[in-house]
């Protein structure tokens, strides 16, 4: 079995840097031969994998790092050919981690040991359009408040998870919300909204349960609505968010589809596997057992 690593040294705050070396050694004594490249800034990946020989190559590609770097993996294997023809994996070392949580729960050691026995899962993989083109993502997409805490969040990720924590309540003393259209499988909503939240995995900024309900292989995609509140009640409410008891909330609202789209007034930034990238209006849609991977 031939594996390519993909090593993000600055994921973590550097942690990629300093454990990439033990997890490889892992995986080569478990039998595995393993060829590594390093992506040393952002949109590396792109060219590394612009580059490589091809699916021929490999039996798999193993990210090291965090949410970010596989985002970046996905979308480079469908820019250059248009699906992708080899399992993925990823040792979860980012800050956040959040598809990992679904399917690592027990962190890099069960990572490392589903990549070593080669078990293998097909999951769903989101395709959405904006001006700027298509993407894709796996585990959700946030879209306006929760985009500008993630936004934030970048200035402070030598604190780690509390990066995000801190940008919740620096961002909610500037509330902002937009009127809001969505379109779900030929239904439509008019709404307020202080955010939208586009789900095929559970979590977010790590720990956060924002989706409990959402399932990677389904074929269907949660959408968490946000409406208005204070920002006195939104930090009030805030903690349960790690429970995922916040969906009892009257301002919360959970929607299901495969497709749609979603229109803000003003227009909202968009954060995909918690990168930053584009705006509204954002069209999408699930592709069921998109893509398979290590679990």
């Amino acid at each position: 079995m031939r594996l390519w690593v993909i090593v993000n040294p600055a994921a973590g705050s550097g942690k990629a840097a300093r454990s990439a070396p033990g997890y490889i050694r892992c995986l080569q004594k478990n039998g595995l031969e393993v060829e590594v490249s390093f992506s040393n800034y952002p949109g590396h990946v792109y060219r590394l994998i612009s580059e490589w020989r091809g699916p021929s190559s490999c039996d798999g590609i193993v990210a090291i790092g965090g949410d970010g770097t596989l985002f970046e993996i996905l979308n480079a294997l469908m820019r250059r050919f248009g699906e992708i023809r080899v399992p993925l994996g990823q040792i979860p070392v980012g800050t956040g981690n959040s598809l990992s949580r679904d399917l690592h729960p027990d962190g890099a050691t069960s990572a490392i040991a589903a990549i070593s026995a080669l078990r293998r899962r097909r999951i769903d993989l989101i395709e959405y359009e904006t001006e700027a083109g298509k993407a894709y993502f796996a585990n959700m997409m946030g879209i306006g408040f929760v985009s500008d805490i993630n936004a934030r969040s970048f200035r402070y990720k030598a604190i780690g998870k509390l990066a995000y924590a801190l940008s919740v309540v620096l961002e909610t003393a500037r509330l902002r919300t937009a009127r809001t259209t969505i379109r779900l499988d030929g239904r439509e909503w008019c709404l307020e909204s202080l955010f939208v939240e586009i789900c095929n995995s559970r979590y977010t900024a790590g720990n956060m349960l924002l989706a409990p309900m959402a399932v990677l292989d389904d074929g269907q995609l949660d959408l968490l609505l946000c409406r208005p509140m204070s920002a006195f009640r939104l930090l009030r409410v805030f903690p349960k968010v790690f429970r995922g008891s916040h969906l009892g909330l009257p301002e919360v609202e959970t929607l299901r589809g495969r497709e749609g789209e979603i229109v803000m007034d003003p227009p909202r930034r968009l954060s995909p596997d918690g990168e930053v990238i584009g705006m509204t209006p954002v069209r999408f849609r699930c592709m069921p057992a998109g893509v398979e991977v290590f679990a």
